[in-house]
């Protein structure tokens, strides 16, 4: 494709991008919005936003660097915490800090339920680490202080994310459906309840 005359620097990468995460905010649907509707949110032409991005999956992935980035940092902390603190305490803040997490990015966590849905699997290029490294380094941490086999734990990890992004995505109505509470204390039922639901999954040496 030629190069758009707008097409000339990082700052129309990072317009489109800021554009598309303003959209996102703005709507309920959790699908991408248009590559039209991006286009003229940004001020680019369709031909620019082509340019930089070839197909909506490529524009998709893009939104979604920050959100993977700030899971890896979150992930890392967690690992860090290993030393500090130990069985019930380790795992609880854990799950508890992974809850928040999901919480605070729920727009985005959205969109990559949604891309995963329609896709059938995690992005390829997301598989290697969010599946496979991460989950490795969390057990290698963590196995000193759990009583599940290596093999389990894994999988409870990937058990215990599942859990907590579909308790993190629930609106006010399922939450008060969920718990026969209203407002916050239904919100504090649920994150209560996904804290113990994680330990429970992954068996601290320490209760």
């Amino acid at each position: 494709m030629p190069r758009p005359k707008e097409a000339d620097s990082a700052e129309t990468y990072e317009r489109i991008l800021s554009a598309t995460l303003r959209v996102l905010e703005e709507q309920r649907d959790p699908k991408m919005p248009s590559l039209r509707t991006v286009a003229e949110r940004a001020g680019v032409s369709l031909g620019t936003l082509h340019y930089y991005f070839a197909t909506k999956d490529d524009l998709v992935e893009a939104s979604l660097d920050g959100y993977y980035e700030r899971l890896g940092e979150l992930g890392s902390r967690l690992i860090d915490d290993v030393g500090r603190y130990e069985g019930r305490e380790l795992v609880e803040r854990a799950v508890d800090q992974m809850f928040r997490f999901a919480r605070q990015e729920r727009g985005l966590l959205r969109l990559r339920v949604a891309s995963t849905s329609k896709r059938g699997e995690l992005h390829p290029t997301r598989q290697r680490e969010f599946m496979g490294s991460m989950a490795e380094h969390a057990v290698e941490a963590l196995r000193p202080h759990l009583q599940v086999a290596e093999g389990d734990a894994r999988l409870a990890i990937h058990a215990m994310s599942a859990l907590v992004a579909r308790f993190a995505l629930m609106s006010d109505s399922e939450m008060s459906l969920a718990t026969g509470k209203s407002g916050a204390a239904a919100a504090d039922a649920i994150a209560d309840y996904v804290v113990r639901a994680g330990r429970r999954l992954v068996r601290p040496m320490d209760g």
